[in-house]
């Protein structure tokens, strides 16, 4: 099954039918398609042996079929007909998928096309299920190398506009057996990556774009960085866990601030996506049981990046502010008590540049977690003051900033807690009282 001979000694080569042959040669492709299916019934394939049917198919696809002097309408014949074979029953090495992997580089894209069409035929969760006994005793390695090699060529196919316009049902279908997947062995080196691959290759502004599939391609990528998807009992996490979900708010934050360059973008879209990645760190939160936790604080830092880093003519910007602090004021109902507010606190002064935004952050999330404070014990008001003095951390080289801005957006609540958190360094009570007047004054 060869699409081109050579002609004489030389490198010559010509194609073995013309164009106007197709219809003939596809019949004949149809009966070598038809005799290896009978093979591969009666020989079913070892997991990932060299020398099954549909092993040694592929590797002929990729060192003869594919070679880009095979003419365009060869290779469309062999595509179409080479799909009908029982992919279900192949098992593809490390090796195949990288292979798959550099064929969206090639700028035959037909080779691609093919690709996407026989990937959501594979059996995938028996190749994952298997992968793990039959490799990882000699390589530790190769089901993170598997997991990502899936994860990656799942972005790529989303992100083609012709082969999602064509087969969009068959690679959603497969998107959504991935998402059941555990991601736990994708380490956080393969994650970046690919991470990075995604945002070379995307249009930015798909991102405030509801059912693009950009936003399909986020939500995987938030599961392979183990952010679930609703909220959950407790459930171990790998080691490169945080690293990850860190990697993908940064990734999404990235791309929202590119749209913020363009005037000519609405911008009610900003806030569905925003309030989207905020409530993927709530739910990661509440599901944790730790919600104060570093992790959850550096997650916070880089979702308040929409205000450091937005593009200072942009007319978006007061919508990002105005649309972060919405979303802190409203929490998840799923859970009986606010879980952001104290590590929003932290986050605010740890990375916000700017005080009026600080301030105005601090006074949502102080807002937030006095709001929803259920009737209890005498000293229950006392104890959540405690919290919040324990966490606010005020620059202290930019205090005076810090109350003007304060008093410009009327945040009272930050204005408390800074003179409360003021007073265990006064000498005397005339200090104190001080304290007071001088706010009240300003």
């Amino acid at each position: 099954m060869t699409p081109i001979k050579q002609t004489d000694n030389t490198m010559n080569f010509q194609p073995c039918w013309n164009d106007v042959d197709s219809g003939i040669a596809s019949d004949l492709i149809g009966h070598f398609v038809t005799c290896i299916k009978s093979l591969q019934n009666r020989y079913p394939s070892l997991s990932f042996s060299p020398d099954d049917a549909m092993s040694r198919l592929w590797n002929h696809y990729k060192s003869y079929l594919s070679q880009s002097i095979v003419p365009g309408y060869i290779l469309t014949v062999f595509n179409t007909r080479l799909v009908e074979l029982p992919w279900e029953l192949f098992f593809p090495t490390q090796h195949v998928l990288t292979q798959m992997i550099e064929m969206e580089a090639d700028s035959i894209e037909e080779k691609f096309i093919f690709i996407s069409r026989i990937l959501p035929q594979i059996n995938w969760s028996a190749v994952v299920e298997k992968y793990g006994s039959h490799f990882a005793p000699t390589d530790p390695n190769a089901p993170s190398d598997l997991i990502g090699s899936l994860l990656l060529l799942n972005i790529m196919m989303l992100s083609k506009k012709r082969i999602m316009e064509c087969q969009d049902n068959l690679i959603l279908e497969l998107v959504e057996k991935v998402l059941s997947f555990s991601w736990s062995s994708l380490s956080a080196s393969a994650y970046t990556q690919i991470i990075q691959w995604q945002e070379d290759h995307c249009n930015p502004y798909m991102i405030l774009e509801e059912k693009s599939c950009l936003r399909i391609a986020i939500k995987l990528l938030r599961v392979a960085s183990e952010f679930p998807l609703k909220i959950t009992s407790q459930q171990e996490e790998s080691e490169g866990a945080a690293e990850k979900r860190s990697c993908c708010v940064r990734f999404e934050v990235s791309l929202i601030l590119r749209c913020t360059k363009r005037s000519d973008i609405s911008l009610d879209l900003y806030s569905v996506s925003i309030r989207d990645l905020y409530r993927t760190i709530e739910v990661a939160a509440i599901s944790d049981g730790r919600p104060a936790s570093p992790d959850t604080v550096t997650l916070l830092s880089e979702f308040l990046n929409l205000l450091n880093n937005s593009h200072p003519d942009s007319t978006a910007t007061p919508t990002i502010l105005q649309t972060v602090l919405q979303s802190i004021l409203s929490p998840h109902p799923g859970s009986s008590r606010p879980v952001l507010p104290l590590p929003t606190l932290s986050a605010a002064c740890r990375s916000l540049a700017s005080m009026s935004h600080m301030t105005a952050v601090i006074e949502s999330a102080l807002t937030t977690h006095f709001h929803y404070l259920q009737p209890g014990p005498a000293d229950q008001m006392s104890r959540m003051w405690s919290e919040v003095l324990a966490t606010i951390e005020i620059p202290t080289l930019s205090i005076d900033e810090f109350v003007t801005s304060s008093l410009s957006n009327r945040a009272l609540l930050t204005l408390h807690a800074h003179a409360t958190k003021q007073l265990p360094l006064c000498e005397s009570l005339v200090v104190e009282y001080g304290i007071f007047t001088q706010r009240s004054e300003e």
